[in-house]
């Protein structure tokens, strides 16, 4: 069997397979091209959805913190309104302690020192709440002998002023100047209109 002569020239065959060539180059451009706008288009989109979902978080998150703010200054607000109650509370509670009927010191005082006989000095006076409408008041002092005090006792006693006037200590000292006897006496307070005023 004999092959075929081929009578095409050398120079016709290249310039055939040379468009052939570009055909397919040219195709294989526009389906790249092509690839290319449909990935694009698909990116776009993505990024547009991405965007999208995005925005919602930031919103929802500029929600939260507004919520957080919002629950910040509430409970400021409600920690100023407790401090705000407790200050009042103090001052009714001061307010309270102030009104009612008080000790009248100064009335106490003056007669306390009206009794005090010569040969007797007091250091100090101290009272207590014996109870809520009950005073207790408690004198320390010296005396020169045993009959001052006595008699100091005595007058405390029907001053009208004090009650259940007791000697919870006493003690002899020798000094220089000759013996000296200190003493405590406790007693009550009389509520009377004299010695208080709306207590």
């Amino acid at each position: 069997m004999k092959n075929g002569i081929n009578l095409i020239p050398d120079e016709v065959r290249k310039e055939r397979l040379l468009k052939k060539a570009c055909v397919f180059s040219a195709l294989a451009g526009v389906i790249y091209l092509v690839a290319l706008v449909f990935m694009s288009a698909e990116q776009r989109s993505e990024i547009r959805e991405k965007r999208e979902l995005l925005s919602s978080v930031e919103a929802r998150r500029d929600e939260l913190l507004g919520g957080a703010r919002g629950r910040a200054d509430f409970g400021g607000r409600l920690a100023a309104a407790r401090e705000a109650e407790a200050e009042l509370t103090r001052k009714i509670s001061a307010t309270d302690s102030i009104s009612g009927r008080k000790t009248a010191w100064s009335h106490v005082l003056k007669r306390l020192s009206a009794e005090v006989p010569k040969g007797v000095w007091l250091r100090s006076v101290a009272t207590t709440d014996a109870a809520p409408q009950l005073k207790r008041v408690r004198l320390s002092g010296s005396a020169t002998s045993n009959r001052p005090l006595a008699g100091f006792i005595s007058s405390l006693e029907n001053s009208g002023v004090f009650t259940g006037v007791s000697l919870t200590y006493t003690q002899k000292r020798e000094q220089a100047a000759g013996a000296v006897y200190d003493f405590e006496l406790s007693m009550e307070l009389k509520k009377t209109d004299e010695a208080a005023h709306e207590w």
